[in-house]
């Protein structure tokens, strides 16, 4: 081995050394445990291990994964990064008065505001130079090719979520100039859309008035709609597919703790929380499969907490209300219900997981396919069920990923 070699193992080995050293001194003396996870933040701290010490190195990236690693080793690290958002927010605070703002940024450089008037969090909201023509004429190719590989489908429908960053009542939409709202992004892909598809409007009831009404429908302190945004959903969808939906006004508190979502976490803001409702009605005999398995319909349902404070729900934190998530496919089969009720395809994200089972109670099959990390082929999957409705809930973000063009092309 030449000189260069030997300096190269040596920096590595020396590496190893500390960290193992750090690792056990650490974990000795109680100021962290290894591996573990940050609540605050919803991930796994960084750990670091001989074998990705190797591979990092060789591609450059090492010097950053140990700065995250002994970053997330600060004795009461959440509580350090707390603190220090709220310092600085409480000099953002003084410096608003002279202007009256009511919405300021969460910490110096967030792309999250708090609003006091409305407690609540809001996303930045994006520009519309952001998206250029070519993004839009993806999406129509993407969803005329699905039109026309499958024939055999009746009708389609296609619901695009609100959410802060596009909903005209969010405040910080009067501060963001030329900034790309619902009514733009949903008037871009209409005039894309092939005509065979039913192109539901969700945001225009949350016009600049229309605070009370977003947040009765989407969390305070996350991107995602609460179960009464998601049932409203599936209420319109099989509306507008020809169907009966089931009663879904009866709502109740299903979770009697703080629930943080992904705005609060990107904000370090735990003084803004929201509550979890579910929805309560006379649930059918339903069948279940998640990667070809069985799965029981009462452990679905299951809400367990990984601490007193915030919301888990099967390992997966912030998962705010989902009954699944982020599954490439989910089979639904009511068994109380005779095959006249037929079969629809549900193509979603993470917007359909705490409301695909509604769908489940008005068709006899329910397909929900997550475009995301779907790897078959929705026509041969519509052709083999006979699938003739066809529902595509997906915030336009999903909607304009390669991977969802992909899926739908398939």
């Amino acid at each position: 081995m030449g000189t260069k070699g030997n300096a190269i193992f040596i920096a590595i080995a020396s590496i190893v050394l500390c960290v193992a050293i750090i690792n056990i001194a650490g974990s000795g003396i109680g100021l962290w445990t290894s591996p573990s996870r940050s609540s605050l933040e919803g991930r796994e701290y960084q750990t670091i291990t001989g074998k990705n010490i190797v591979g990092n190195f060789a591609k450059g990236k090492l010097q950053n994964k140990l700065d995250q690693f002994f970053a997330d080793r600060i004795p009461w690290r959440d509580e350090v990064l707390l603190a220090n958002a709220e310092l600085q927010r409480i000099g953002i605070r003084t410096a608003k008065i002279p202007f009256g703002y009511d919405c300021y940024p969460a910490f110096f450089g967030a792309t999250n505001a708090v609003c006091e008037k409305a407690h609540a969090l809001y996303k930045q909201p994006f520009k519309k130079s952001r998206y250029d023509k070519s993004h839009w004429n993806d999406i129509g190719k993407a969803l005329s090719k699905a039109v026309k590989n499958n024939p055999s489908v009746n009708s389609w429908v296609l619901a695009m979520p609100d959410s802060s960053e596009l909903c005209l009542a969010s405040p910080l939409m009067k501060l963001v100039s030329k900034s790309a709202d619902y009514d733009y992004v949903y008037s871009k892909i209409a005039g894309k859309l092939p005509e065979k598809i039913n192109f539901l409007d969700l945001g225009s009831e949350f016009g600049p008035d229309g605070l009370e009404a977003y947040q009765k429908a989407y969390y305070i302190t996350d991107h995602h709609w609460n179960i009464c945004g998601g049932a409203d959903c599936y209420s319109r969808v099989v509306k507008a597919l020809g169907r009966t939906p089931i009663d879904t006004s009866n709502y109740y508190l299903a979770f009697d703790q703080q629930m943080f979502g992904s705005y609060a976490r990107e904000a370090l803001c735990d003084y803004i929380w929201d509550d979890v409702y579910d929805i309560d009605y006379e649930h059918s005999n339903l069948s279940i499969l998640i990667d070809g398995e069985n799965v029981d319909y009462s452990k679905v349902d299951v809400v367990g907490t990984r601490n007193g404070k915030r919301f888990e729900k099967k390992d997966k934190f912030g998962s705010i209300g989902f009954h699944t998530g982020n599954l490439p496919l989910i089979e639904y089969e009511n068994l109380d219900l005779d095959e006249s009720a037929g079969s629809l395809l549900l193509i979603g994200d993470s917007y359909t997981n705490n409301n695909d089972r509604l769908y489940a109670e008005t068709y006899k099959h329910v397909y929900s396919i997550d475009p995301r990390y779907y790897k078959g082929s929705i026509s041969k999957l519509i052709a083999e069920h006979d699938i003739r409705d066809v529902a595509i809930v997906l915030m336009h973000h999903t909607l304009g990923r390669k991977a969802t063009a992909k899926c739908l092309s398939r």
